[in-house]
């Protein structure tokens, strides 16, 4: 069973990094991709519970546990499972990074950013520990998790950030824009890239978000979530059930 579940494990991760590699485009579905993070959590909690008798998952294993969860943006299960992972595995005060301690509780750091809602200072967190792994002389040690971490940047880009921005603003100032999709003063071209492909457009110094939106409808269902779209049939069908109740109303008084 745990040989099992760790080939699994291993097979999504993979499936993930394929599924992320081929979203090339701002408005392609994440439908797939959040599936198989929410599979992944259920192996992850498996070999949780199958290991609670042997001792704990590894560091490492808790690292792309947490990340998985950040993908999804389930920061609620983030936060009891960072209550979960044993003091012993969590950063040690003066540990020199990046030891697989430290890299652990700055991936925790990302989710407490994540459950702030403070989401231009969370893609400064993960460019720069993706940075760190990245020039660190052991970094084919860290593949997996910088892999997880490009995959939570992508995901909260294109995805979670934009689903927000979409719900909240009609427009928004250019610099405000560009910070809260962790695009930093020397990335305007891709700024601009993303702002295209997007359809969104650029008055003056402003951002406009225009109420319908390329590609909105896979980020919607992105999350699995069922869609209810109003005709003219579906609003007459609701007019003649609330005459109805309105009726009954009359009638049992």
């Amino acid at each position: 069973m745990e040989i099992q579940t760790g080939d699994a494990i291993k097979d999504l991760l993979h499936k993930l990094s394929g599924q992320a590699a081929s979203i090339t485009s701002p408005i392609h579905s994440f439908g797939g991709l959040l599936a198989s993070a929410a599979e992944l959590i259920d192996l992850y909690n498996d070999k949780e519970l199958v290991q609670a008798h042997k001792g704990n998952l590894s560091t490492e294993e808790y690292q792309h546990f947490l990340l998985t969860h950040l993908i999804l943006l389930d920061t609620t299960n983030a936060r009891f499972l960072w209550k979960r992972i044993p003091k012993s595995l969590k950063e040690v005060e003066g540990a020199a990074p990046p030891t697989n301690t430290h890299i652990l509780g700055e991936i925790w750091s990302i989710g407490k950013s994540l459950i702030l809602k403070e989401f231009g200072k969370t893609f400064v967190q993960i460019k720069g520990l993706i940075s760190h792994l990245e020039s660190d002389s052991e970094k084919n040690s860290f593949a997996q998790t910088v892999e997880l971490l490009k995959i939570l940047e992508k995901t909260l880009r294109q995805c979670h950030v934009f689903k927000l921005a979409r719900k909240t603003y009609i427009t928004i100032e250019y610099s405000q824009f560009r910070e809260l999709f962790g695009f930093s003063a020397t990335e305007d071209a891709a700024a601009q890239d993303f702002i295209s492909k997007r359809g969104l457009t650029v008055e003056g110094s402003y951002v406009h978000i225009p109420s319908k939106l390329r590609g909105i409808d896979d980020i919607e269902g992105a999350s699995g979530q069922k869609q209810f779209h109003l005709s003219e049939d579906r609003i007459q069908d609701l007019a003649r059930v609330v005459q109805y109740l309105e009726k009954k109303k009359i009638t049992f008084e």
